[in-house]
Formats: structure tokens, sequence, C-alpha cells
């Protein structure tokens, strides 16, 4: 399943709980939050919480290796859930989250 489809699905069902923006068109998705500004583009964690689709986490990894260390950062971009088990389960991804 495309998260073309299922990201503004998902938004949706949670806009009504959240402050400031209530809209999101395909447009936003693509260009503002998961375009490719360099590194690759974010990745997308899809949350199935018990009563199905529920929320999702967009994450950016970043490295950087140098002679002395290497380190990785993992920037949250947005994620969102409908339950309470949802958000912990965006909150640690693992069981019930998959990549889109």
């Amino acid at each position: 399943m495309s998260w073309r489809r299922t990201l503004p699905e998902r938004f949706t069902r949670v806009a009504h709980c959240r402050s400031g923006q209530v809209e999101r068109d395909t447009a936003w998705w693509l260009h503002d939050l998961l375009a490719d500004r360099g590194q690759g583009p974010p990745q997308v964690f899809l949350v199935d919480g018990p009563d199905g689709p529920d929320g999702w986490a967009v994450l950016k990894v970043s490295e950087r290796v140098t002679s002395r260390a290497v380190t990785a950062s993992v920037q949250v971009l947005d994620w969102g859930a409908a339950s309470e088990q949802g958000w912990a389960l965006a909150a640690r991804p693992g069981r019930r989250v998959r990549v889109a």
C-alpha cells in the first residue's frame, strides 16, 4: 500500500485532535515533508493499533563519519496517532510498525 494514500487517510483521522494545520494535500506531503533534501528522503513508518491503521512517524536518519567517530541522528519530522496505543507505538517503532 502506498503512503500517498495511507498518510493522508491517517492524518484525516487525527486532524480534529491536533492544533495548527488541519489540511494537507498531496503536494504538501510530497514537497514539504517527504522531499529528498540531499541525503535521501525521510523514512515513513506506518503504525497499526489494536483497531487497525492508527498513525505514522516520518523520520530522517543522518549519519556522519569522520576519522574520529561515526555518529548518527534521528530527526522526527512528523508523527501522529489516533489512540494512546498508537502514540506509544509511534514513539517506539517496533511491533505493528512497518516501513511504507
